[in-house]
């Protein structure tokens, strides 16, 4: 749990503020990764190698999973993925 998002990684179900979000597998993938690494800025390749497996990709990639994921979460609460600025992503239930 983070904040009011509430995570359960053996149903594969994700809520925020009560209310269950509908998320693609990849999706789910990622948001349990930074989940696990809450509070902590993780890197484009640290993201695709955790979430993808890939050692090297086009990190374009984790840019629209992240949009993505981000416009789901904030449609029921205030924001708490963030954007660090030339390193990251990081995951944290106030401000950044």
């Amino acid at each position: 749990q983070v904040g009011d998002l509430v995570l359960d990684a053996d149903g594969g179900v994700v809520s925020r503020a009560g209310t269950l979000l509908d998320l693609t597998g990849t999706e789910f993938k990622l948001l349990s990764y930074l989940v696990e690494q809450r509070g902590r800025t993780v890197s484009k390749d640290q993201i695709l190698s955790a979430v993808w497996g890939y050692d090297a990709y086009d990190t374009n990639l984790v840019e629209v999973y992240i949009s993505a994921l981000r416009r789901k979460l904030e449609a029921h609460g205030p924001r708490m993925l963030h954007t660090v600025r030339g390193i990251g992503y990081r995951l944290s239930a106030g401000d950044p």
